[in-house]
Protein backbone atom coordinates (compact mmCIF):
# COMPACT_ATOMS: atom_id res chain seq x y z
CA UNK A 1 0.00 0.00 0.00
CA UNK A 2 3.09 2.31 0.75
CA UNK A 3 4.25 1.75 -2.59
CA UNK A 4 1.28 2.87 -4.25
CA UNK A 5 0.53 5.67 -2.07
CA UNK A 6 4.12 7.00 -3.34
CA UNK A 7 4.36 10.37 -5.17
CA UNK A 8 4.52 8.96 -8.81
CA UNK A 9 3.12 9.48 -12.62
CA UNK A 10 -0.20 7.97 -13.66
CA UNK A 11 1.87 6.12 -16.01
CA UNK A 12 4.27 4.40 -13.72
CA UNK A 13 0.92 3.86 -11.52
CA UNK A 14 -0.60 2.11 -13.77
CA UNK A 15 2.42 -0.04 -14.31
CA UNK A 16 2.60 -0.36 -10.78
CA UNK A 17 -1.20 -1.52 -9.86
CA UNK A 18 -1.88 -3.54 -12.85
CA UNK A 19 1.36 -5.89 -11.89
CA UNK A 20 -0.38 -6.00 -8.48
CA UNK A 21 -4.19 -6.24 -9.32
CA UNK A 22 -6.48 -9.23 -7.74
CA UNK A 23 -9.05 -9.61 -5.74
CA UNK A 24 -6.98 -8.81 -2.55
CA UNK A 25 -5.52 -5.67 -3.03
CA UNK A 26 -8.65 -4.50 -4.56
CA UNK A 27 -10.79 -5.20 -1.74
CA UNK A 28 -8.15 -3.30 0.60
CA UNK A 29 -7.70 -0.47 -2.19
CA UNK A 30 -11.78 -0.40 -1.44
CA UNK A 31 -11.22 -0.24 2.29
CA UNK A 32 -8.47 2.62 2.32
CA UNK A 33 -10.40 4.68 -0.46
CA UNK A 34 -13.63 4.79 2.49
CA UNK A 35 -11.21 5.66 5.67
CA UNK A 36 -9.96 8.97 3.35
CA UNK A 37 -13.32 9.61 1.44
CA UNK A 38 -14.53 11.78 4.73
CA UNK A 39 -11.37 13.72 4.33
CA UNK A 40 -10.91 16.46 6.96
CA UNK A 41 -7.03 18.15 5.85
CA UNK A 42 -5.48 18.40 2.75
CA UNK A 43 -3.43 15.14 3.42
CA UNK A 44 -6.71 13.16 3.67
CA UNK A 45 -7.81 14.69 0.47
CA UNK A 46 -4.27 13.78 -1.58
CA UNK A 47 -4.17 10.52 -0.13
CA UNK A 48 -8.44 9.91 -0.89
CA UNK A 49 -7.30 11.19 -4.60
CA UNK A 50 -4.58 8.77 -4.98
CA UNK A 51 -6.56 5.80 -3.48
CA UNK A 52 -9.27 7.03 -6.41
CA UNK A 53 -6.55 7.19 -9.05
CA UNK A 54 -5.70 3.71 -8.48
CA UNK A 55 -9.22 1.99 -7.90
CA UNK A 56 -9.56 3.46 -11.46
CA UNK A 57 -7.20 1.67 -13.02
CA UNK A 58 -7.73 -1.97 -10.91
CA UNK A 59 -11.34 -1.60 -11.02
CA UNK A 60 -13.70 -0.20 -8.69
CA UNK A 61 -15.39 -4.09 -7.72
CA UNK A 62 -18.51 -3.79 -5.88
CA UNK A 63 -17.69 0.19 -4.78
CA UNK A 64 -19.87 2.75 -6.99
CA UNK A 65 -17.01 4.12 -9.17
CA UNK A 66 -16.23 8.33 -8.82
CA UNK A 67 -14.37 10.93 -9.78
CA UNK A 68 -11.92 12.76 -7.89
CA UNK A 69 -12.21 16.39 -8.87
CA UNK A 70 -10.87 19.88 -7.73
CA UNK A 71 -12.61 23.18 -9.06
CA UNK A 72 -12.72 26.73 -7.89
CA UNK A 73 -15.57 28.41 -5.85
CA UNK A 74 -17.12 31.66 -6.69
CA UNK A 75 -14.63 33.22 -4.52
CA UNK A 76 -11.66 31.89 -5.91
CA UNK A 77 -11.16 29.42 -3.26
CA UNK A 78 -10.51 25.93 -3.95
CA UNK A 79 -13.29 23.25 -4.03
CA UNK A 80 -12.66 19.90 -4.02
CA UNK A 81 -15.01 16.97 -4.38
CA UNK A 82 -16.29 13.47 -5.89
CA UNK A 83 -18.75 12.66 -8.66
CA UNK A 84 -20.33 9.67 -9.82
CA UNK A 85 -21.14 8.99 -13.76
CA UNK A 86 -24.53 10.64 -13.12
CA UNK A 87 -22.92 14.29 -11.47
CA UNK A 88 -23.97 13.23 -8.42
CA UNK A 89 -21.56 14.72 -5.70
CA UNK A 90 -20.47 11.94 -2.95
CA UNK A 91 -18.80 12.00 0.46
CA UNK A 92 -17.60 15.57 1.29
CA UNK A 93 -17.73 18.75 -0.87
CA UNK A 94 -15.20 21.06 0.54
CA UNK A 95 -14.26 24.70 0.35
CA UNK A 96 -11.06 25.89 1.54
CA UNK A 97 -9.43 28.70 2.29
CA UNK A 98 -6.10 29.65 2.96
CA UNK A 99 -4.31 29.58 6.50
CA UNK A 100 -0.89 30.44 7.51
CA UNK A 101 -0.50 26.82 8.39
CA UNK A 102 -1.80 25.89 4.51
CA UNK A 103 -5.01 25.15 3.24
CA UNK A 104 -8.38 24.75 5.59
CA UNK A 105 -11.62 23.11 5.26
CA UNK A 106 -14.24 25.72 5.72
CA UNK A 107 -17.01 24.77 8.31
CA UNK A 108 -20.07 26.60 7.32
CA UNK A 109 -19.73 25.43 3.52
CA UNK A 110 -18.37 21.97 3.72
CA UNK A 111 -20.94 19.97 3.06
CA UNK A 112 -21.72 16.16 3.25
CA UNK A 113 -23.69 13.63 0.54
CA UNK A 114 -25.11 10.41 0.60
CA UNK A 115 -23.24 7.42 -1.17
CA UNK A 116 -24.29 3.81 -1.13
CA UNK A 117 -20.88 2.63 -0.23
CA UNK A 118 -20.96 4.71 3.39
CA UNK A 119 -22.70 2.10 4.72
CA UNK A 120 -19.74 -0.35 4.10
CA UNK A 121 -20.20 -3.90 4.55
CA UNK A 122 -23.17 -3.50 6.45
CA UNK A 123 -25.27 -3.92 3.17
CA UNK A 124 -24.16 -7.66 2.96
CA UNK A 125 -24.93 -8.66 6.62
CA UNK A 126 -28.48 -7.19 5.68
CA UNK A 127 -29.16 -9.39 2.72
CA UNK A 128 -30.05 -12.39 3.52
CA UNK A 129 -32.95 -10.52 5.92
CA UNK A 130 -33.98 -8.77 3.05
CA UNK A 131 -35.06 -5.12 4.44
CA UNK A 132 -36.49 -4.47 1.03
CA UNK A 133 -39.26 -6.61 1.01
CA UNK A 134 -41.17 -5.52 4.68
CA UNK A 135 -43.91 -2.80 5.21
CA UNK A 136 -44.08 -0.26 8.08
CA UNK A 137 -46.37 -2.08 10.31
CA UNK A 138 -45.63 0.24 13.57
CA UNK A 139 -44.44 3.75 13.19
CA UNK A 140 -44.20 5.65 16.71
CA UNK A 141 -42.21 9.01 18.04
CA UNK A 142 -41.77 10.26 21.08
CA UNK A 143 -40.33 13.31 22.18
CA UNK A 144 -37.59 12.76 25.53
CA UNK A 145 -36.59 14.90 27.94
CA UNK A 146 -32.88 14.34 27.15
CA UNK A 147 -30.67 14.93 23.61
CA UNK A 148 -30.96 13.14 20.98
CA UNK A 149 -27.43 11.34 22.05
CA UNK A 150 -28.14 10.86 25.56
CA UNK A 151 -31.40 9.04 23.64
CA UNK A 152 -29.45 7.07 21.87
CA UNK A 153 -26.29 5.65 24.41
CA UNK A 154 -30.05 3.89 26.03
CA UNK A 155 -30.41 1.92 23.63
CA UNK A 156 -26.52 1.13 22.57
CA UNK A 157 -25.50 -1.49 24.64
CA UNK A 158 -26.95 -4.24 27.10
CA UNK A 159 -25.33 -3.46 30.33
CA UNK A 160 -28.64 -1.01 31.67
CA UNK A 161 -31.02 -3.79 31.90
CA UNK A 162 -30.08 -5.29 35.41
CA UNK A 163 -30.98 -1.80 36.92
CA UNK A 164 -33.60 -0.92 34.31
CA UNK A 165 -35.17 -4.01 32.98
CA UNK A 166 -34.95 -6.16 36.05
CA UNK A 167 -37.51 -8.45 34.55
CA UNK A 168 -35.41 -9.59 31.42
CA UNK A 169 -32.79 -10.94 33.39
CA UNK A 170 -34.19 -14.45 33.27
CA UNK A 171 -34.15 -14.66 29.69
CA UNK A 172 -31.69 -12.57 28.21
CA UNK A 173 -27.93 -12.93 28.84
CA UNK A 174 -27.36 -8.99 29.53
CA UNK A 175 -23.51 -8.17 29.91
CA UNK A 176 -22.37 -11.73 27.85
CA UNK A 177 -23.57 -9.47 25.12
CA UNK A 178 -21.39 -9.36 21.92
CA UNK A 179 -20.24 -6.14 19.97
CA UNK A 180 -18.39 -5.65 17.03
CA UNK A 181 -17.35 -2.11 15.89
CA UNK A 182 -16.47 -1.14 12.19
CA UNK A 183 -15.43 1.70 10.53
CA UNK A 184 -19.36 3.41 10.23
CA UNK A 185 -21.69 1.08 12.11
CA UNK A 186 -21.61 -1.35 15.14
CA UNK A 187 -23.14 -4.27 16.63
CA UNK A 188 -24.37 -5.70 19.56
CA UNK A 189 -25.82 -9.29 20.15
CA UNK A 190 -27.40 -10.29 22.92
CA UNK A 191 -28.54 -14.19 23.55
CA UNK A 192 -32.08 -14.77 23.96
CA UNK A 193 -33.83 -17.08 26.34
CA UNK A 194 -30.44 -17.49 28.02
CA UNK A 195 -30.11 -16.32 31.54
CA UNK A 196 -28.32 -13.70 32.77
CA UNK A 197 -24.91 -14.04 34.32
CA UNK A 198 -25.91 -11.81 36.63
CA UNK A 199 -28.90 -13.67 38.57
CA UNK A 200 -27.54 -15.91 41.88
CA UNK A 201 -30.14 -18.78 41.17
CA UNK A 202 -30.65 -20.94 38.70
CA UNK A 203 -33.78 -20.87 36.29
CA UNK A 204 -35.71 -23.43 34.65
CA UNK A 205 -36.35 -23.40 30.96
CA UNK A 206 -40.10 -23.27 31.75
CA UNK A 207 -39.44 -19.96 33.82
CA UNK A 208 -37.18 -19.09 30.97
CA UNK A 209 -40.03 -18.95 28.60
CA UNK A 210 -42.97 -17.81 30.76
CA UNK A 211 -40.70 -14.47 31.21
CA UNK A 212 -40.25 -13.87 27.47
CA UNK A 213 -43.51 -14.06 26.54
CA UNK A 214 -44.63 -12.01 30.09
CA UNK A 215 -46.74 -14.59 31.30
CA UNK A 216 -48.89 -14.11 34.25
CA UNK A 217 -47.99 -15.59 37.78
CA UNK A 218 -51.59 -16.96 37.86
CA UNK A 219 -51.32 -17.92 33.81
CA UNK A 220 -50.44 -20.71 32.03
CA UNK A 221 -47.65 -20.61 29.55
CA UNK A 222 -48.64 -20.72 26.07
CA UNK A 223 -46.10 -22.88 25.07
CA UNK A 224 -44.72 -26.18 26.83
CA UNK A 225 -41.28 -26.94 27.16
CA UNK A 226 -40.92 -30.96 26.65
CA UNK A 227 -38.62 -33.08 28.77
CA UNK A 228 -35.13 -32.89 27.70
CA UNK A 229 -35.73 -29.80 25.61
CA UNK A 230 -34.62 -26.27 26.09
CA UNK A 231 -36.40 -23.14 25.44
CA UNK A 232 -34.28 -21.36 23.25
CA UNK A 233 -34.67 -24.36 21.04
CA UNK A 234 -38.50 -24.66 20.93
CA UNK A 235 -38.67 -20.49 20.79
CA UNK A 236 -36.32 -21.06 17.92
CA UNK A 237 -38.95 -23.48 16.10
CA UNK A 238 -41.85 -21.30 16.91
CA UNK A 239 -40.49 -18.29 15.34
CA UNK A 240 -39.47 -20.12 11.83
CA UNK A 241 -43.37 -21.33 11.91
CA UNK A 242 -44.45 -17.68 12.59
CA UNK A 243 -42.28 -16.14 9.76
CA UNK A 244 -42.77 -19.07 7.15
CA UNK A 245 -45.92 -17.85 5.56
CA UNK A 246 -43.92 -14.50 5.14
CA UNK A 247 -40.76 -15.23 3.92
CA UNK A 248 -41.14 -19.21 2.94
CA UNK A 249 -38.54 -22.32 4.03
CA UNK A 250 -36.13 -19.05 3.96
CA UNK A 251 -36.24 -19.50 7.78
CA UNK A 252 -34.71 -22.78 8.12
CA UNK A 253 -31.59 -21.53 6.73
CA UNK A 254 -31.37 -19.15 9.14
CA UNK A 255 -29.51 -20.31 12.63
CA UNK A 256 -31.65 -20.09 16.16
CA UNK A 257 -29.45 -16.83 16.71
CA UNK A 258 -31.07 -14.77 13.95
CA UNK A 259 -34.35 -16.38 15.74
CA UNK A 260 -34.18 -15.96 19.36
CA UNK A 261 -31.35 -13.19 19.70
CA UNK A 262 -30.89 -9.41 19.59
CA UNK A 263 -29.07 -8.55 16.85
CA UNK A 264 -28.80 -4.33 17.10
CA UNK A 265 -27.20 -2.37 14.67
CA UNK A 266 -26.10 1.20 14.73
CA UNK A 267 -25.45 3.41 11.88
CA UNK A 268 -23.45 6.14 12.25
CA UNK A 269 -24.88 8.69 13.20
CA UNK A 270 -28.08 8.03 14.48
CA UNK A 271 -29.90 4.80 12.93
CA UNK A 272 -30.73 1.55 14.69
CA UNK A 273 -31.43 -1.48 12.36
CA UNK A 274 -32.34 -4.74 14.03
CA UNK A 275 -30.90 -8.03 12.31
CA UNK A 276 -33.26 -10.72 11.17
CA UNK A 277 -36.87 -10.78 11.87
CA UNK A 278 -36.91 -8.46 15.24
CA UNK A 279 -38.77 -5.89 13.08
CA UNK A 280 -37.30 -3.08 15.54
CA UNK A 281 -35.23 -0.27 13.70
CA UNK A 282 -34.58 3.36 16.01
CA UNK A 283 -33.86 6.43 14.73
CA UNK A 284 -32.77 9.53 17.11
CA UNK A 285 -32.73 13.18 16.32
CA UNK A 286 -32.36 16.47 17.51
CA UNK A 287 -35.50 18.51 18.62
CA UNK A 288 -34.96 21.70 16.63
CA UNK A 289 -32.61 23.82 18.77
CA UNK A 290 -33.78 22.74 21.80
CA UNK A 291 -30.61 20.43 23.17
CA UNK A 292 -32.44 19.42 26.70
CA UNK A 293 -35.02 17.60 24.39
CA UNK A 294 -35.02 15.35 21.19
CA UNK A 295 -37.14 13.03 18.97
CA UNK A 296 -36.88 9.34 19.32
CA UNK A 297 -38.58 7.33 16.73
CA UNK A 298 -39.36 3.69 16.50
CA UNK A 299 -40.85 1.12 13.36
CA UNK A 300 -41.57 -2.28 12.98
CA UNK A 301 -40.33 -3.61 9.94
CA UNK A 302 -42.38 -6.35 9.11
CA UNK A 303 -42.16 -9.45 6.25
CA UNK A 304 -45.24 -10.22 4.00
CA UNK A 305 -46.31 -12.46 1.65
CA UNK A 306 -48.52 -11.17 -1.14
CA UNK A 307 -49.57 -7.74 -2.05
CA UNK A 308 -47.50 -5.10 -0.18
CA UNK A 309 -49.90 -4.44 3.19
CA UNK A 310 -50.25 0.45 3.56
CA UNK A 311 -47.49 1.29 5.99
CA UNK A 312 -48.87 2.09 9.53
CA UNK A 313 -49.60 5.75 10.21
CA UNK A 314 -47.66 7.75 12.44
CA UNK A 315 -48.34 8.07 16.19
CA UNK A 316 -46.56 11.03 17.72
CA UNK A 317 -46.36 10.99 21.52
CA UNK A 318 -45.40 14.23 23.57
CA UNK A 319 -43.08 13.96 26.34
CA UNK A 320 -45.95 13.83 28.53
CA UNK A 321 -46.94 10.27 26.86
CA UNK A 322 -46.18 7.26 27.70
CA UNK A 323 -45.02 4.50 25.04
CA UNK A 324 -47.77 2.50 26.41
CA UNK A 325 -50.36 4.68 25.21
CA UNK A 326 -48.44 2.87 21.66
CA UNK A 327 -50.20 -0.28 21.72
CA UNK A 328 -49.12 -1.23 18.33
CA UNK A 329 -45.45 -1.57 20.15
CA UNK A 330 -46.97 -4.63 21.99
CA UNK A 331 -45.07 -5.55 24.92
CA UNK A 332 -41.89 -3.55 24.07
CA UNK A 333 -43.83 -0.46 24.88
CA UNK A 334 -43.44 -1.11 28.88
CA UNK A 335 -39.45 -1.69 28.40
CA UNK A 336 -38.96 1.73 25.87
CA UNK A 337 -40.99 3.50 28.74
CA UNK A 338 -38.42 2.23 31.55
CA UNK A 339 -36.01 3.26 29.48
CA UNK A 340 -37.20 6.65 29.14
CA UNK A 341 -37.55 6.97 33.61
CA UNK A 342 -33.78 6.84 33.23
CA UNK A 343 -32.71 9.65 30.06
CA UNK A 344 -33.77 12.99 31.65
CA UNK A 345 -31.98 12.01 35.08
CA UNK A 346 -29.06 11.32 32.60
CA UNK A 347 -29.25 14.70 30.93
CA UNK A 348 -29.57 16.36 34.34
CA UNK A 349 -26.47 14.70 35.73
CA UNK A 350 -24.23 15.46 33.20
CA UNK A 351 -25.07 18.76 33.29
CA UNK A 352 -24.33 19.20 37.05
CA UNK A 353 -21.43 16.74 37.50
CA UNK A 354 -17.91 17.84 38.47
CA UNK A 355 -16.35 14.86 36.61
CA UNK A 356 -14.14 15.76 33.71
CA UNK A 357 -15.77 12.83 31.76
CA UNK A 358 -18.09 9.93 31.77
CA UNK A 359 -16.71 6.25 32.77
CA UNK A 360 -17.87 3.66 30.61
CA UNK A 361 -17.16 0.00 30.56
CA UNK A 362 -14.27 -1.68 29.28
CA UNK A 363 -16.42 -3.77 26.48
CA UNK A 364 -19.83 -3.79 27.10
CA UNK A 365 -19.73 0.04 26.15
CA UNK A 366 -17.55 0.03 23.40
CA UNK A 367 -20.45 1.22 21.34
CA UNK A 368 -21.03 4.43 23.05
CA UNK A 369 -17.30 5.01 23.31
CA UNK A 370 -17.36 4.40 19.18
CA UNK A 371 -20.63 6.86 18.38
CA UNK A 372 -18.40 10.05 20.40
CA UNK A 373 -15.23 9.02 18.69
CA UNK A 374 -17.02 9.40 15.33
CA UNK A 375 -18.84 12.59 16.54
CA UNK A 376 -15.54 13.75 17.94
CA UNK A 377 -14.05 13.80 14.85
CA UNK A 378 -16.96 15.51 13.06
CA UNK A 379 -16.32 18.64 15.23
CA UNK A 380 -12.69 18.42 16.41
CA UNK A 381 -10.01 21.28 15.53
CA UNK A 382 -8.67 18.50 12.63
CA UNK A 383 -12.43 19.14 10.97
CA UNK A 384 -12.65 22.59 11.15
CA UNK A 385 -9.31 23.84 11.61
CA UNK A 386 -9.87 26.25 14.41
CA UNK A 387 -11.54 25.53 17.95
Amino acid sequence: MDEILAPQSLDELRVLVESKVGPRLRKQLAKEFLRSCLYKNAEQWNRAVRLCETLTIAGWGDLEPVEATRGMFFNGNPETTFFNKFSETRFVDAIWSKRKAGLTMEQGRTSYHYSPDFLGGIQEQFEIWKLEDRFIEAHVTKIIGANWKIAQEAFSEAYHVNATHPQILPYLADTNSQVDVWENYSRVITAGLSTSPLLWYDVSEDDMMRGMLDVRVDQDSPIKIPAGQTARAVASASARDRWRSAVGDRVDSMSDSEMMDSIDYTIFPNMHPWGAFNRIVYRFRPNGDDHRSSIMEVFFLSPFSGKRPPNAKRRDLTIDEPFTNATELGMLAKVFQQDVFNMSKVQAGLETTWKPGVTLGNYQEVKVRWLHKLLGEFVNKDFTGRR
